[in-house]
């Protein structure tokens, strides 16, 4: 932490510091990480502009405010802010307090309504206030936030249209601190949506180089996990696993999103083989408002529990609320566990989603997965060289992406098939390349089970 920010911390203690020093503080603290003392300057600054009659820095405050206490689910307080803030703004006026009141409205209107038309039309008054006041940062946010909000609806190319155009703009240093970090974040959020891990890596860079730019200012956690993300995938499950504790340290307090965090450590255990180390990690980031799934019914299966995993499979996908590429985050796992049970022609149904959305997106990540399924259902029905040529393709697809564990367990069913038409020396190599990787990756019950098959 920088010396002013510690002198000015200290002068906190017993001088009434200006409402403008007060937000600084309340900045500063929260890039670094130092989430409750964030809004604790916060709460003084709005409390210092109501008394000087600052209506607008108030409203603007409150609105920040309203964002703090909703990630850490103190929802009525949420509220509360947000009203305060609307009290304060003149909706004849296009003011920057108007302009994040109307965003709130329309994230609301999409997350929490489930509202999509709403929300783009609101999305949309967010872009034209952003140009009536030359507001940059808000003109990028309500562009960024329609695309997101289409990409998840499935209009995957018109919504990435637009995504990108924001992101132009935080790429040439046109936008806001804040709003550059947002954007940042959100394009890595929606490239982890369609399973475009190429792309989001690209981005994951360029994040951390704007980052590096800003020394003063450490990167969100939340964009710590996306990035954490990447690199287990990419078979970096240590260094993931530091980022993630790192993140949660910075997130205190922040519940779903430290649930998040949760979430990935528990994916890296289950792909290392610590079964009960996946299960309480699963547990506790349900306990932080985060999904559990469909990482715990891809652990049941693990534990030899396919009607549990079936059950936990069915319950999420029978809501009716999830858009396609919600949906298709569970599709592997459902057409694993109905596979098996035996149940072929659910599997089918499962894979044909699967195959559309992978089109839909152009996402190889979802491609590869849809033929590794296809080759696990070929193998089923006694099609050995049908599933052999299904898997080859996968694993191209996982070689481009640079993504080994997937790649060595296409590699092990490819072993499987071969070895079922008598292509043992070709089993033998497969074997042999997905032995290696598991050993490097320390997966090391997926590494058993190739002993096993040996001898």
């Amino acid at each position: 932490m920088g010396t002013p920010y510690v002198a000015l911390t200290t002068a906190a203690k017993t001088l009434e510091l200006e409402a403008e020093d007060l937000q600084r503080l309340g900045e500063t603290a929260h890039w670094t990480g130092r989430a409750d003392e964030a809004v604790s300057f916060r709460e003084k600054a709005y409390g210092v502009y109501i008394r000087e009659g600052k209506r607008e820095a108030a409203a603007l405050i409150a609105l920040t405010l309203a964002e703090s206490y909703k990630y850490r689910l103190a929802k009525a307080v949420s509220k509360a802010w947000v009203a305060r803030a609307e009290s304060l703004i003149d909706d004849d006026t296009p003011t920057e307090a108007y302009g994040y009141f109307l965003r709130w409205k329309s994230v609301e209107a999409f997350e929490s309504a489930g509202q999509p038309e709403k929300a783009f039309e609101l999305a949309e008054q967010v872009m034209e206030v952003g140009i009536k006041l030359g507001d940059r940062s808000l003109h990028a946010l309500g562009l960024q936030d329609k695309g997101r909000f289409l990409v998840a609806t499935g209009r995957i190319d018109e919504g990435m249209a637009l995504v990108d155009e924001a992101m132009v703009a935080a790429v040439a240093g046109e936008l806001s601190t804040d709003a550059t970090g947002r954007s940042y974040c959100n394009m890595l959020s929606i490239c982890d949506q369609v399973a475009d891990y190429q792309r989001a890596s690209e981005w994951s860079a360029a994040a951390e180089a704007w980052c590096e730019q800003h020394s003063d200012s450490a990167y969100p956690g939340v964009c710590r996990i996306f990035r954490a993300e990447l690199k287990w995938l990419r078979g970096d499950w240590p260094s993931a696993v530091t980022d993630l504790d790192r993140a949660m340290s910075e997130l205190n307090g922040f519940t779903p999103i430290v649930g998040a965090a949760l979430y990935q450590k528990a994916e890296v255990a289950l792909r290392a083989g610590s079964l009960e180390d996946a299960e309480v990690l699963f547990g506790a980031a349900h306990e932080h408002g985060y999904s559990a799934l469909p990482g715990l019914a891809e652990l049941r299966l693990r534990q030899g529990d396919p009607e549990a995993a079936g059950q936990l499979i069915r319950d999420a996908l029978s809501g009716g609320n999830l858009g396609p590429l919600a949906r298709a985050k569970f599709l592997p796992a459902q057409i694993d566990t109905e596979m098996a049970l035996g149940h072929i022609e659910e599997s089918r149904q499962a894979l044909a989603e699967l195959e559309e959305v992978a089109t839909l997106c152009t996402s190889i990540a979802m491609q590869s997965a849809a033929g590794h399924r296809r080759a696990v259902i070929s193998l089923a029905e006694d099609r050995p060289t049908d599933a052999i040529q299904e898997l080859r393709s996968a694993i191209l697809g996982w070689t481009e992406l640079h993504m080994p564990y997937e790649m060595a367990q296409a590699r092990l069913l490819l072993a499987e098939a071969q070895h079922v038409v008598g292509l043992d020396s070709a089993a033998r190599l497969e074997l042999s390349a997905a032995r290696s990787a598991f050993k490097t990756l320390g997966a090391d019950v997926d590494l058993g089970r190739i002993e096993a098959m040996v001898g």
